[in-house]
Order: structure tokens, then sequence, then C-alpha cells
């Protein structure tokens, strides 16, 4: 399966969703905030990330900025999925650049699985990769 990476301050978020993914296969790593992300991210470059928006030291927008903007082709490609607690759209349009965009809410986890196993696996959902979603593909 592919390799993961989840940076989240959240210890729990952090946990439930290492669980999650490992248990559907996958080998995953974990960082705190976006600083130990892009460490984590140059040392060696998972398949796919799973991040949070609002973080301390380095935000997931400076994050994701900083990816997109990278001199190694293969980070610039990596593939990214944004969760966020926040319910303003214009925070949601920052979100442009990665494969999806979730709320965090009850259900999000399983979400996050979907759009990475098709994201991973090269396919799109029948209606479309989702940007946003509240619990049901956008």
């Amino acid at each position: 399966m592919a390799s993961i990476l989840i940076v989240d301050d959240s210890a729990s978020t952090r946990i439930a969703m290492k669980v999650l993914l490992q248990r559907e296969g996958h080998t995953v790593g974990v960082a705190e905030d976006g600083l130990q992300g892009l460490k984590a991210i140059e040392t060696a470059c998972p398949d796919a990330m799973v991040m949070d928006v609002i973080m301390p030291d380095m935000d997931g927008y400076t994050l994701l900025h900083r990816i997109r903007t990278h001199a190694s082709p293969a980070i610039r490609a990596l593939p990214v999925v944004c969760m966020t607690g926040r319910d303003k759209l214009e925070d949601l349009i920052h979100g442009l650049g990665v494969q999806g965009f979730v709320r965090k809410h009850r259900g999000c986890l399983e979400e996050i699985t979907e759009i990475l196993s098709h994201e991973l696996e090269g396919t799109t959902p029948a209606e479309a990769i989702p940007l946003i979603s509240q619990g049901r593909w956008a």
C-alpha cells in the first residue's frame, strides 16, 4: 500500500487517523506541526499527506505553499488532503491545490480515507474529486 504522512497538532486526531490508515494497510508517519511535516517530507517524501490547516509554528496554508513551490518535483506533486474545523468559505478557498478538503466532523476520517484511496489509485469517484466536503461528495 502507500506511505502517508499525517500532520496535525491534535494528538487524538493523529492517533485515530494513523490507526484507521494502518488498518487499510498503509505505512503511516506523523508530525505535530507544519515544520515537522516539512522536515518529514524532505527526509522521505510520502505517497500522500493529510494535514490540518490551523496549527502552531507553521500552519497548513504555509506548509502547502512550501510544498507546491519546493525545488523537488516529487514534493511539489505530493497529493495533499486538508482538514479543518473552520466553517467560513473564504478559509476553504485557500485549499486550492489540494486533492481534497474536509471539514472536521464525526465521520470525516472515513471521508479522508476514501479521498486518499481514489487519489492513490489514480481514480475519481463518479461525481468528481471532492474539494470541499461536508459528509458527502461535493
